[in-house]
């Protein structure tokens, strides 16, 4: 009980950082982007047009990021 006390309270200092709170938002982002895609490749059966589909839209996402991020 008391091991998980200590490891809940470090884990809480950690989350205050503002690197982990930004890479765990970007991450988010991420998981967000490719999650369909993702899904799509994990299937039983795989329609690659519809894979192409769903990559090219990734890449797409996250290059408006990166041009969103550049115009800042």
């Amino acid at each position: 009980m008391l091991l998980m006390l200590m490891i809940a309270s470090g884990l809480h200092k950690k989350l205050k950082n503002i690197r982990v709170i930004i890479s765990i938002d970007i991450l988010r982002l991420v998981y967000k982007v490719i999650g369909p895609a993702s899904r799509l490749l994990q299937g039983a059966s795989i329609d690659l047009a519809s894979v192409v589909v769903f990559v090219e839209n990734c890449i797409q996402q996250f290059s408006n990021f990166r041009n969103d991020v550049d115009s800042v």
